[in-house]
């Protein structure tokens, strides 16, 4: 079966995606962050949101990096 449409598959098979994982935005600085909430107050980061080309070169920035969720700086 092929389908084509412009709607995100997880709206045509919602039981595929249930256990979707959960991201939160977080901002350091002028830095704006997609982390994955772990244990212990930590996130893991997913992707970064910022123009500025120096911030992705930054090895603490990576993903896959783990940053505090509580530390608002």
């Amino acid at each position: 079966m092929m389908f084509y449409t412009i709607a995100p598959i997880e709206s045509l098979f919602p039981e595929l995606y249930a256990d979707e994982r959960q991201f939160v935005l977080i901002e350091r600085g002028n830095i704006q962050m997609q982390v994955e909430p772990i244990d212990g107050g930590q996130g893991r980061i997913i992707r970064l949101i910022s123009t500025d080309p120096a911030h992705y070169l930054q090895p603490a920035l990576q993903p896959g990096m783990l940053v505090d969720l509580d530390n608002n700086e």
